[in-house]
């Protein structure tokens, strides 16, 4: 699989909003939420574009705190296993 775009990931608040990646609004644009000529629904449009934002921090953390926690730590399997299957549902191995 091919690198995701690196962070930091931003919302563009545009109509419709707007996820970008890079340091200012000239930034890679990464997603948009809702289809052309499209009405925001700020109750549920701004808190997908922020989850968006927030996934190459959340993958980090993830990744980070399972390299941590190493095999020595007796972490609960399902809780081992839901986080690798999420790890590699982002790299897109499953």
């Amino acid at each position: 699989m091919n690198k995701h775009t690196p962070g930091p990931w931003f919302v563009d608040h545009k109509s419709p909003f707007l996820v970008r990646a890079g340091d200012d609004i000239d930034g890679r644009h990464i997603a948009h939420i809702g289809p052309a000529n499209y009405t925001p629904r700020f109750d549920v449009d701004e808190p997908n574009a922020r989850l968006i934002a927030a996934a190459p921090d959340l993958l980090e953390a993830l990744e980070y705190c399972l390299d941590c926690l190493g095999d020595e730590f007796a972490l609960p399997s399902d809780c081992q296993s839901t986080a690798r299957a999420a790890i590699a549902k982002a790299r897109g191995e499953a």
